[in-house]
């Protein structure tokens, strides 16, 4: 049996950077490395990211924020409410709680500007994951070719998202 050898990171060039939420210190959590070496980081550390999910540690006690951590991520869709950045124009169609709120799960923390190196609490936006896709799907934020410049794929244009949302066109397939 051969064992498969461990991913490093052979330079991350300074750019895991600190935990987004305000007053945490703490370097952010790796989430992968690339078969390169290049390594993909959460906008959060490591004990931020279980607090928000309400993970427990082995012995069954509940991860909490560190004492004077304001935490980043809202409850709510931002995109809901019409307070999102850049996403005026998608319909947020999440069905939320009588109180407006959505199970953390739900909801990701999206960089506005597209860079995920840029991580400081006036770059995040808390949106529901079919507004967070929707949002990257029109920016072409994780294309391979012409995808964000901000992974090493420059783009010419970037599409705006200020648009009414597409109806289906008839189509005749057995012409």
């Amino acid at each position: 049996m051969t064992r498969k050898k461990r991913k490093t990171v052979k330079d991350h060039h300074g750019q895991q950077g600190t935990c987004v939420n305000i007053n945490c210190d703490e370097p952010r959590q790796t989430i992968k490395i690339s078969e390169d070496g290049i390594p993909t980081y959460r906008p959060d550390c490591g004990n931020c990211h279980f607090a928000d999910i309400g993970y427990t540690t082995a012995s069954g006690k509940k991860y909490v924020y560190a004492k004077g951590v304001i935490r980043v991520k809202k409850n709510h869709c931002q995109n809901n409410f019409g307070t999102a950045q850049k996403c005026e124009g998608i319909e947020c169609r999440t069905e939320h709680n009588t109180d407006g709120t959505l199970p953390s799960k739900m909801l990701d923390r999206d960089h506005i500007d597209g860079d995920h190196n840029n991580n400081v609490p006036e770059n995040i936006q808390t949106i529901c994951k079919p507004c967070h896709t929707e949002k990257s799907k029109l920016n072409g934020d994780h294309k391979s070719k012409g995808g964000n410049e901000h992974f090493g794929y420059p783009k010419d244009t970037k599409q705006s998202i200020l648009i009414t949302p597409s109806k289906p066109i008839d189509h005749d397939f057995f012409k």
